[in-house]
């Protein structure tokens, strides 16, 4: 039994990178181009709601990747996987409540994009998690 992050199968581990790194190119130059134009030309609602999508084409695109990658692991990686979702779950679920409440009490600041911060935490988190996970199973 493996504990490693990426599947036993070095082509799959191989496609699962590539696909991440396409799709943070892609990210990129679809942000800067977003950037430059906003910045230049004043986009109209649909400029906006063209980036927008982009950024969640992206996002939907990083999805696929891992949802292929995971199915692709074994059965005690999936269960390390897993495990580590699982307190990625709590943590944010917690943490985003925690601070929701702290916020409505006023003992915090009002973020106004706070949203827009949960799914890279939760990615970090995850990472962690998962690290976390792995020595424990080893």
């Amino acid at each position: 039994m493996s504990a490693d992050l990426w599947p036993s199968n070095s082509a799959s581990a191989n496609k699962f990178a590539r696909e991440v790194w396409v799709g943070v190119a892609l990210y990129l130059v679809a942000m800067a181009i977003g950037v430059l134009m906003s910045w230049r030309l004043h986009l109209p609602q649909w400029g906006a709601i063209l980036m927008g999508s982009a950024t969640i084409g992206y996002a939907l695109s990083m999805l696929r990747a891992l949802l292929r990658m995971l199915s692709s692991l074994d059965e005690m990686q999936r269960r390390m996987q897993h495990e580590a979702l699982l307190i990625t779950a709590a943590v944010v679920g917690f943490g985003s409540f925690a601070y929701s409440m702290f916020e409505v009490t006023g003992v915090v600041p009002t973020m106004p994009h706070a949203l827009f911060f949960v799914l890279p935490v939760m990615i970090l988190i995850w990472r962690v998690a998962f690290l976390f996970v792995v020595r424990r199973y080893q």
